[in-house]
Parts: C-alpha cells; structure tokens; sequence
C-alpha cells in the first residue's frame, strides 16, 4: 500500500471509530474532573457495539494498548466499582473498557487524522468563524483581555470555552479536539493567575507514573504551536511545571 492509501485507510479507520472512542475519552474526562479513579467510569461492551465498535475493533485496540480490558466484578452492594483486570481478548457481558494513558495521548497527538462526522460539519464552522471574529478583534485592539490602558496582557490568557491559549494578543495554541491532560495543565494556571510555577495538577491513574505522565503532557503542550512567544518546561524532579516567556528571534542573542 502506498504512503497515499496508508492515510486514506488511517482516516477512514478513525471515521469509524470515533464514535466509541469519544465515548471513552470523555469518560477519562469525567473521571479525571472528579477525582476518581478512571475504572469507575469504565464503559460497558454493550455500549461500545451500540456506538459501531466491533469486537475485532476492540481486540485491535487492546493488541495496540489503546485500550484496556477488565472484568466488572461490582455488587449493587458494593461503594464502589471493582475490576479483575486481564490482557485477554475473550469479551463477556461484564466486560468493559477505559482509556489507556497511551490511548490518550494517542488521541492528543494524532489529532490531523480525525475527520469530522458530517453532522459535526456545521458546528465546526460555526466555531471556525467565531475563532476567526475572536482573532480579528484581538488584531484590532479589542479583547476583552487587554489592560485597561490598551497594553497588553503580561501573562497568557486562556479561553476555556473557545479552548485557546494567547500571550499578548497572540495565539500560542488551539485545541481542536479535547486534550484533557494538557486543559488540566492549562486550567490550573489560569485558577492560580498564571503563577511562574504549579504543582503537577493530573490526578493519579492506575499504575502509570505520575512523571512520565506529565513529561509526555508537557511535550504535547509544547507541540504544535501557532506563536513560539511561550513554552512550557518540566520543574526537574518531574512534580512540576512552568511556563517560560521565549524571545523573540530578534531578542536572541548571537
């Protein structure tokens, strides 16, 4: 297969699982947003074959480590959900799925294959035209964000709703698609009034490491940049993260 259907078929692959994999994502959001442990909003079989998942899709995307398998062991009796959790591709009615670390950032980083469905097709163009009256109004001087003596802003600024990040009037980063790792970041420097540096603000998952959860975080943060003016760095001993002014190219030094 050439370089050419390679892609076609990545895409075509991504349209069909989407639907599912939405599904876990925003999954892994809940679980994250609240606190919990990402099993406890583990998603039925039943479910997943209802969005068009397959179980050789299902199988594919465990072999790949997309997607991890385990096995409901929970009583209504019981405070919380329980797991038996197993590499094997034999699926029961108890199965169910969440999100792997790798999964996520899979998502995250391979955003230019994702095609939209074609009901999505209208919204998207509604958002692309209100990020382009946004860009607009910040290149004539009218954010809402600049100071009030028309200077602007020292800090970045992050829009949670239109999921943009700017530094003095410039777009430093837009996520199309959710990013919840990199929004955790994000948001918290903005509820602390982007501070020179946070504590790493990604609740605990199973049994991934939490430093190489946010060593992978902050390279996402880093990719992918429309303005090169900011960039985020590891603290060093990997519990930490800062945002760092870059300067211009006519401010480097020789």
């Amino acid at each position: 297969m050439n370089e050419v259907g390679f892609m076609n078929s990545k895409r075509d692959r991504w349209i069909r699982l989407q639907p599912a994999l939405i599904l876990l994502r925003d999954a892994h959001h809940y679980a994250m947003r609240t606190g919990k442990d990402v099993w406890q909003f583990a998603t039925e079989l039943e479910e997943l074959q209802s969005q068009g998942l397959t179980t050789t899709d299902l199988r594919w995307l465990i072999s790949t480590g997309i997607v991890l398998h385990g096995i409901e062991l929970s009583t209504f009796r019981d405070p919380y959900r329980k797991f038996e959790k197993c590499d094997n591709l034999f699926f029961s009615t108890r199965s169910c799925f969440v999100l792997s670390e790798k999964g996520l950032i899979s998502l995250e980083t391979t955003s230019q294959f994702q095609q939209k469905n074609p009901e999505d097709s209208f919204n998207g163009e509604l958002r692309s035209e209100i990020d382009n009256k946004a860009e607009r109004k910040l290149s004539d001087g009218q954010s809402s964000d600049s100071k009030p003596d028309g200077g602007e802003s020292i800090v970045p600024e992050w829009d949670h709703e239109k999921r943009v990040l700017m530094f003095q009037g410039e777009v430093v980063k837009r996520f199309k698609w959710p990013a919840v790792n990199q929004e955790l970041v994000v948001n918290a420097f903005h509820e602390q009034g982007w501070p020179e540096m946070i504590h790493d603000p990604i609740p605990p998952i199973g049994d991934v490491k939490p430093k190489n959860r946010l060593h992978d975080t902050i390279k996402c943060l880093n990719r992918n940049r429309v303005s090169k003016s900011i960039k985020f760095h590891g603290n060093g001993d990997g519990t930490g993260v800062l945002w760092k002014r870059e300067p211009a190219p006519e401010e480097c030094s020789e």
